[in-house]
């Protein structure tokens, strides 16, 4: 890709929390290779947060599919917003046949992706998908595209700022809840597309009770709204006074501040789990139907717990027979794991 006269950018950013923090090393390696262009992205409002601190970008632009941007006539107003920008590159992250259209339609002059979705024809620097591509971690995934491009792009880590305000704020509710002093443990048991990434809630409770009750540790618990009734199972199992349930009550630079604090964050394969790799913070990984080598933890504080079955990974959304994957990992081997990395990053 020629270089020259390229002084705006528009990146179209994945649409949920994890994918858009394994973004984050491309960006810094497209900021890299034009270090004086004016770089925008393109990006759903729930991860819009996860970028307005990053130093890689210059400006975050909404894109409201379920609002204003909504069907025919809401693309339209978003093409219009898009084509005063006068972007002189678009490359789309994204592989949807819709991210191509909408830089075409928006008349952007260098439009560059994969050319996967039959969307080819709509690129003018399509860049070959390769089955290798599909192996690798993700963050390597984007990375391919750009080296496809032509562009210099180092290997680098995640990236999540927590601005110095919600630190403050989560200082606070540590006193208030009698945690200061005490290891800090983040669970995240919930998993967005259904329950068969998700070890059972029952499990957790039990987990939690452990943790509190032999490693002297505050609990709090993390999730979406619609992962509140998991935590709240979880309170109940373990008492008001040893766990707080978040799940549904914070944002998501709220819930990255939280995490920030932690000892150690337990998750399942979510997208909380990628905000903990992003913040290099102590972390297992409960691992199931997903794939642990494309869409794990890149942390080096990370241990993944993974049973190997004949049908994982499988990536359903839900388990058709017996959720052996997650079934067969145990609460004694869960609360090891913790305590032997509580010994580790509490000393």
């Amino acid at each position: 890709m020629d270089k020259n006269n390229i002084r705006t950018i528009l990146i179209r950013g994945a649409n949920w929390v994890g994918d858009a923090l394994m973004t984050t090393p491309v960006v810094e390696a497209i900021r890299h290779n034009f270090p004086e262009a004016r770089i925008s992205l393109l990006v759903v409002p729930w991860v819009m947060d996860l970028f307005t601190h990053n130093p890689h970008s210059d400006e975050v632009i909404p894109y409201f599919r379920e609002g204003r941007h909504k069907g025919l006539r809401g693309k339209r107003v978003l093409l219009k917003e898009i084509k005063g920008r006068k972007f002189d590159l678009s490359i789309l992250l994204q592989n949807a046949f819709e991210a191509a259209l909408l830089a075409w339609g928006a008349r952007i002059p260098r439009r560059a992706g994969y050319n996967t979705d039959w969307r080819g024809w709509l690129l003018t620097h399509a860049v070959p998908l390769r089955p290798e591509y599909k192996k690798v971690h993700q963050t390597q995934y984007y990375l391919a595209m750009a080296r496809g491009l032509g562009l210099e792009a180092p290997d680098t880590d995640m990236f999540l700022q927590v601005p110095d305000e919600y630190t403050t704020y989560i200082h606070s509710r540590l006193k208030r809840y009698g945690y200061e002093g005490r290891p800090l443990i983040v669970l995240a048991p919930g998993a967005t597309y259904g329950s068969a990434k998700m070890w059972p809630g029952e499990r957790y409770s039990l987990l939690a009770t452990e943790l509190a009750r032999y490693c002297g540790a505050g609990l709090i618990i993390l999730g979406s709204v619609q992962e509140k009734g998991v935590g709240d199972g979880i309170v109940r199992g373990v008492g008001q006074e040893m766990a707080v349930n978040l799940s549904g009550a914070t944002s998501l630079l709220e819930a990255a501040a939280w995490i920030k604090q932690a000892t150690l964050v337990i998750s399942n394969d979510s997208g909380l789990m990628h905000m903990a790799a992003a913040l290099s913070k102590p972390q297992l990984a409960i691992f199931g139907p997903t794939n642990r080598i494309t869409t794990g933890p890149r942390n080096r504080k990370a241990h993944i717990i993974y049973h190997e079955t004949a049908c994982a990974p499988c990536l359903k959304v839900r388990c058709p027979t017996d959720h052996k994957c997650m079934a067969s990992i145990t609460v004694e081997e869960i609360f090891e794991a913790a305590c032997r990395m509580l010994s580790t990053y509490s000393s």
